[in-house]
């Protein structure tokens, strides 16, 4: 992920889309009207104290209080996460493979 300060909304928008042309992934993080074009356009937007519509929308994630030390916690839950859909797949799998098997044999 990369981590720039924004100038406005319209060349963080730019960035985020040259980004993506790139295929690297970046996380945005607004709290504003000005934000939404480029928290849709983010990998993963976060929007701090979403007081429109249009925030809610865009945003992936919504964080309630402007306590952007919630931010870290975010990046564990995506790590936990991710853990448990490789684990469940992982369990998949292998139930699959045990009932094949005794349905063939």
């Amino acid at each position: 992920m990369h981590s720039q300060r924004r100038n406005s909304s319209s060349t963080s928008n730019m960035m985020y889309i040259n980004l993506k042309l790139k295929g690297t992934e970046a996380m945005m993080i607004g709290d504003g009207l000005n934000d939404v074009l480029s928290l849709k356009e983010a990998g993963v937007g976060v929007s701090i104290n979403a007081k429109s519509e249009l925030n809610l929308m865009a945003a992936d994630v919504i964080i309630l209080n402007e306590n952007l030390w919630k931010i870290p916690i975010l990046f564990n839950l995506m790590n936990l996460a991710n853990k448990v859909v490789h684990i469940n797949l992982l369990w998949a799998f292998a139930y699959n493979i045990v009932i094949a098997r005794k349905i063939l044999l």
